[in-house]
């Protein structure tokens, strides 16, 4: 299932994206910048603080990512949730980001 985002910025600004993890069942969030990738940038941000108490059981953190304006225009960004070992074949989750850019 995928869910989409529109999102407009200005070159120079970033934007934080939070997604929904399942990390504890090795499942992982990968960006790709489709189009033209010159438009924008995107980084994993630092791993995220641990769950603790009885909540923390089986639990896993959201993962975010940082979408950086870097030139003005248009591209879009797809994270695929999928684990690392299975390669090819459709993600889990998809969430896609619709960007944007002006100057």
């Amino acid at each position: 299932m995928a869910t989409r985002d529109s999102l407009r910025l200005r070159v120079g600004e970033e934007h934080p994206v939070r997604l929904e993890s399942l990390l504890s069942a090795g499942y992982e969030w990968t960006p790709e910048v489709k189009g033209d990738e010159s438009v924008a940038e995107v980084v994993k941000e630092g791993e995220p603080p641990a769950e603790t108490g009885e909540d923390a059981v089986g639990a896993s953190p959201p993962e975010v990512f940082k979408i950086k304006a870097l030139s003005p225009g248009k591209t879009t960004v797809r994270f695929a949730q999928r684990r690392p070992w299975e390669k090819g074949g459709e993600p889990d989750e998809e969430h896609i980001v619709e960007l944007d850019v002006d100057e």
